[in-house]
């Protein structure tokens, strides 16, 4: 396994590929196959086999508690109609998302130095079905706000299969903690060529669009940048009709933007 290693270029004849890497020693990796599972870096991979993007770039914000010891949340818990998901970690701490995006590049062939941006809006709301589900956090504090890009298909379905212009065997489309290892069964069973129960049909790679309208954020909104809210809970953040209170923030943005995933 070779890690944190960037692809330069790729060479393609069929049954054959030639993955050149950068930097100072330059590695040669030689496969009669290729798995693209690179996430938000998807459509970079397949421009350098000169395919179209398959997928768009949304740059998501979580959002996550200090340790709430008062109550276990033992299950991964959904409502699909007020766009929240709520966890809790090991050490107490509750992780709660539900798709709601930051402010970011809404190119699909983002630059490798873009950063997501806090949304005001998303952070009210997101926080607001937490509190609507559960009232008792009311007087946590938020801990960390995470950011960072994540591939979805346009019609929103994941992509599993084989790509029949280059052969290249692909997997995107969110959720990837859940149903990665799903992914990475199925793609091993299909280059293996083994018996799969499961109906790849509408997970096929070749069914996406190629005519790619704008992605993310295209509107003018209010943006914080902040880690940790020292000095307020969420109670008083959904309450506040004062910037103040998204004002007073520890500015250190770069540290919770993470790798695109």
């Amino acid at each position: 396994m070779i890690e944190n290693c960037a692809v330069n270029t790729i060479e393609y004849s069929p049954g054959n590929y030639i993955v050149h890497t950068k930097g100072e020693q330059s590695i040669l990796i030689h496969s009669n196959f290729l798995v693209n599972a690179s996430g938000a870096w998807t459509n970079r991979i397949l421009e350098l086999l000169q395919i179209d993007p398959v997928c768009k770039m949304l740059p998501l914000q979580l959002h996550i508690t200090e340790p709430f010891l008062e109550i276990k949340v033992p299950y991964f818990l959904q409502i699909a109609n007020r766009k929240l998901s709520f966890k809790q970690m090991q050490n107490g701490s509750l992780i709660i998302g539900g798709g709601w995006q930051g402010i970011g590049n809404p190119n699909p062939f983002f630059a490798e130095n873009d950063t997501v941006k806090i949304s005001k809006n998303s952070l009210y709301q997101n926080i607001k079905n937490a509190v609507d589900l559960v009232p008792s956090i009311t007087n946590l504090k938020l801990k960390s706000i995470k950011r960072s890009y994540a591939a979805w298909t346009l019609d929103g379905v994941p992509i599993v299969g084989q790509l029949e212009s280059c052969g290249i065997y692909t997997a995107l489309g969110g959720n990837g903690y859940t149903y990665g290892p799903l992914y990475g069964k199925v793609l091993a069973q299909l280059i293996n060529k083994e018996n799969i129960n499961i109906d790849l049909t509408t997970l096929n790679p070749n069914r996406v669009l190629k005519d790619f309208p704008t992605m993310g954020s295209t509107v003018e909104e209010s943006s914080v940048n902040f880690t940790d809210i020292c000095n307020y809970s969420i109670g008083q953040l959904i309450n506040s009709t004062d910037d103040a209170a998204y004002n007073s923030i520890i500015e250190k943005d770069s540290i919770h933007n993470l790798p695109p995933s």
